[in-house]
Order: C-alpha cells, then structure tokens, then sequence
C-alpha cells in the first residue's frame, strides 16, 4: 500500500495548510509552521484551534531566541576574524557578503569587522 496517495493521508496533508488566524500572524511561524496537524482539534470551532503545544513552542523560541542572535553574530564576526587573520580580502561594501545571506556585505557582515577590530579574543564567549 501507498501510504503517500492514500485518502486520509491527503486530507491530513490538505489541514496542515489550513493554519488558524493566530498561526498565520504569529512571530515564530517560520519556526514552527504552525505545528503537526494532528496536534490540532479538528472538531471544535473549524480549524480555529492552534497546535496543542503553540504555548511550550513560544517559551521556548523566546527563550533562545536572544541567545540563538548572539550565537549566530559571534559566527559571522569569528568568519571575519578569520579572513583577516588569513590576509585574505574582505569584499567591498556592495559585493554580495561571504556570510552566504545573499545581502550585499554592507548591509549584513560589515558592521562586525568593526566588533573584530574593537574586542579581544576573550570577548568571544557567550555567556
């Protein structure tokens, strides 16, 4: 048996993007993307009931939400640092950044190589 074109499964496929309002315009959808459809009632209110576990989830991505931004500036500042203790070329103001975001450098990681120059090693760690 097919478990990929079987009936139940398409329609639970079909509520997973039926997401409830509170969903749609939540912070930390990206994250979560509206949690396992199975973890929903489905039989109160028309799909207006968000993931079971959408309060947990919250707490947590709150929690590390700060500590996950500092995670991720002292990785693109650590790259810095060691493209120019390699004497390598950082690029220009305008050329896409080596960070791999698709922004233009100026936009993204060039404020960090001023971090760089302004702290010493020992500034590097998390908490």
């Amino acid at each position: 048996m097919d478990y990929n074109s079987h009936p139940i499964y398409d329609e639970f496929l079909s509520k997973k993007t039926n997401l409830p309002n509170k969903c749609k315009n939540c912070e930390y959808l990206n994250l979560c993307n509206g949690g396992c459809p199975r973890n929903r009632n489905w039989y109160q209110s028309n799909n207006s009931q968000s993931d079971y576990f959408c309060q947990s989830f919250k707490q947590i991505y709150q929690y590390a939400d700060e500590r996950m931004r500092i995670v991720a500036r002292n990785v693109k500042a650590r790259r810095i640092e060691n493209y120019i203790n390699a004497g390598q070329k950082l690029p220009s103001r305008n050329d896409t950044c080596l960070c791999g975001s698709g922004k233009k450098f100026k936009k993204c990681c060039e404020p960090l190589k001023q971090v760089n120059m302004n702290y010493s090693k020992t500034s590097w760690k998390l908490f």
